[in-house]
């Protein structure tokens, strides 16, 4: 928290710094005392700095207010102007999962003898025995290697992940991979928003023989962020005519994103839920025509009534 003394009195001292009102969700904290839990507060020890913890999974903002006092009497000192500090909150949330304890029902390619599959690794050819988590992976021929000259990259494909309303789209997986340099072998991360066109977001360059599981992050938000039909698809192929490898084995997929807030309607602090709190403010505007009137106007037709409380009814203490 900053602020500054004029120098009245003279000498000036210390200033105080006063917590005036709490976030509308979540706490503040005295990092010098402890959780503040009624205003006026004034930090302990001159302290000016505070510490604000979001209510868990909520993305509304919050602020609170605060002023400083120098020891002073009016009007050469005393309380400052009030102040008000706001919090931008993101909350990152998990859009797709599949952690292979089931059959994550993904699309797969095959050929006439090896193919693409879910379940326990056989442990031969380079592969591991077991998943990262659980026994099962998804994985190019689970018995071992993939085939000497494959013609074409075949593909094991994710359903479509809804991404709508959300930021900052990342990819995270366990890897176990083996495959020779790209001049001679080659395998593919792709993702799409269509289904139809991909975009190639990593694929080896290198020989590559994991001996244990690696995890992997990739930045998908230029494709994926705000999008109702995420793909992603994992590819091996083509191989050259020699020195076969495991492939692919994939474990403990999640697809993440930042949510972006739309309050509930009734949810008038906003704090994600619709309570006592809620229905107090609402009560402060009723039957007011004073254009959004702090948010009560829920259906907006210019006046706070019935109407507007029906709405707030059929979303009573609801959490989001």
């Amino acid at each position: 928290l900053v602020a500054n003394d004029e120098g009245m009195p003279n000498p000036p001292g210390a200033l105080d710094y006063i917590i005036t009102s709490l976030p509308n969700h979540g706490m503040l904290t005295d990092p010098a005392a402890s959780v503040i839990t009624a205003v006026p507060y004034t930090l302990a020890g001159h302290g000016q700095q505070v510490i604000y913890t979001p209510k868990l999974n909520c993305a509304a903002p919050a602020s609170f207010t605060f002023m400083a006092n120098d020891g002073g009497q009016l009007p050469d000192g005393g309380d400052s102007n009030e102040a008000t500090v706001t919090m931008s909150v993101s909350a990152k949330m998990a859009l797709y999962e599949a952690n292979m304890d089931t059959d994550p029902g993904w699309t797969f390619d095959a050929d006439s003898d090896w193919d693409w599959d879910w379940g326990e690794p056989a442990g031969s050819g380079g592969d591991p025995s077991t998943g990262m988590t659980g026994d099962c992976v998804v994985g190019y021929n689970l018995a071992g290697t993939y085939a000497n000259s494959m013609s074409s990259t075949l593909w094991a494909t994710t359903p479509p992940i809804n991404c709508t309303g959300h930021t900052g789209v990342t990819l995270q997986f366990e890897r176990w991979l083996c495959v020779e340099r790209s001049v001679k072998d080659h395998a593919y991360l792709q993702c799409s928003n269509n289904g139809t066109g991909w975009t190639t977001i990593w694929q080896n360059s290198r020989t590559l023989t994991d001996s244990s599981w690696s995890h992997q992050t990739f930045d998908i938000s230029s494709i994926a962020d705000d999008q109702a039909t995420v793909y992603l698809r994992w590819g091996i192929g083509t191989t050259d005519n020699k020195n076969p490898y495991a492939g692919w084995n994939i474990d403990d997929v999640v697809v993440t994103g930042v949510g972006q807030f739309v309050p509930l309607a009734g949810d008038l602090e906003p704090d994600c839920d619709i309570d006592m709190d809620d229905l107090a403010r609402f009560v402060d505007f009723w039957l007011e025509t004073c254009g959004d009137c702090g948010g009560a106007d829920l259906l907006a037709d210019g006046i706070v009534n019935l109407k507007d409380f029906l709405v707030l009814a059929e979303n009573w203490l609801l959490e989001y």
